[in-house]
């Protein structure tokens, strides 16, 4: 790559790299309080204080009470107070770990579940609301009741987190499966029990055991508008497009800034390049009226001819913004530069 490339992004950018405790590690201690947002559960970082009584609360499902039962965890804490705080993620009382399980802005309405473990995949428990338009039976309570007409149920369900990405998974035979699929081993192991089901749990350790150190990959904090900006920056280690190109999705494929990220690798009829570059869906642009990650271009990207000469390449900022553009010659000769302002 040219090396006015690099020095124009250098005077435009400016590389911030860091990486914090994860709450994954082997010899961290949990830090006690509540939890904004999922950053601050994985990177062991509360910024409220935990001042309020926790409750311990038990639902029961099933017809009169007699299916299954949930603990759930719950914070005295004021209306008018809840208000203020908004909406948090979970809490830590300096020994285990809670998150809440239902959606909700408001504290005191907050039903929290407790982390079986704490690893690559993080087990809970939890309650789980269910809409019927019909007859509705079950919804706990001390006992249990029949609602007739339709209303609300409730319903026992079983999660796991993904500390690489935040995701809430439910937690069932094919989940476990499709984990188990790059581990030959345990996935043969576990496909010939006959009672798959009474080992979901035990198996999900034994992978969480033997994969902490390499499928934990995202370590860092999820990234800023600047911080993308900065990882866009061509690198002298950026000697091809394919190192270039990859160093990127690496960066991003993992953090919870992005939804995905990936090389559009366009051709004309006659199979000669068209086009390449990056496409990225983030945060950082979205769809105003419901806030959905929107594909946009990303980083530098490259333009050729019909007969395979390079003739263009744009350089795209983290919301799409053409920031600098130059033009070739037949002969690979640049003939036009500049910056772009928007």
């Amino acid at each position: 790559m040219k090396k006015t490339l690099i020095v124009f992004l250098s005077i435009i950018l400016s590389v911030n790299a860091f990486g914090l405790e994860l709450i994954t590690d082997s010899n961290v201690k949990y830090k006690r309080g509540i939890y904004r947002n999922f950053e601050e559960f994985k990177f062991n970082n509360p910024t409220l204080d935990l001042r309020y009584v926790i409750s311990v609360n038990t639902e029961s499902f099933g017809f009169l009470g007699t299916g299954d039962k949930c603990t759930y965890y719950t914070l005295d804490v004021g209306k008018e107070e809840s208000k203020t705080i908004g909406t948090v993620y979970g809490f830590c009382d300096g020994k285990s770990i809670y998150i809440n399980s239902i959606e909700t802005d408001k504290l005191h309405k907050a039903k929290f579940a407790l982390l079986q473990n704490v690893g690559l995949y993080s087990y809970f428990e939890h309650i789980v609301e269910n809409y019927s338009g019909g007859m509705a039976y079950g919804v706990g309570g001390a006992g249990g009741m029949m609602m007739a007409g339709g209303g609300k149920t409730y319903s026992l369900g079983r999660s796991i987190l993904d500390i690489n990405n935040g995701d809430k998974i439910v937690f069932n035979k094919s989940c476990l499966k499709e984990i188990l699929k790059d581990d030959k081993a345990l996935y043969d192991v576990f496909m010939a029990l006959e009672w798959k089901g009474d080992y979901l749990y035990q198996y999900l350790m034994k992978y969480n055991i033997k994969h902490h150190d390499d499928k934990i990959v995202n370590r860092e904090m999820e990234l800023s508008k600047d911080e993308a900006n900065n990882y866009l920056l061509i690198t002298e280690n950026d000697s091809t497009d394919e190192l270039y190109y990859n160093r990127i999705i690496k960066k991003f494929k993992y953090n919870t800034a992005f939804n995905s990220v990936y090389i559009e690798n366009l051709s004309y009829s006659n199979k000669n390049k068209k086009q390449i570059g990056l496409v990225a869906k983030s945060r950082f642009y979205t769809f105003n009226y419901d806030n959905e990650f929107a594909p946009c271009r990303v980083g530098l990207w490259k333009f050729y001819t019909k007969t395979g000469k390079l003739k263009q390449e744009l350089i795209y900022d983290i919301i799409g913004h053409n920031i600098y553009k130059r033009d070739f010659d037949e002969n690979g000769e640049i003939v036009n530069a500049k910056y772009i302002n928007n």
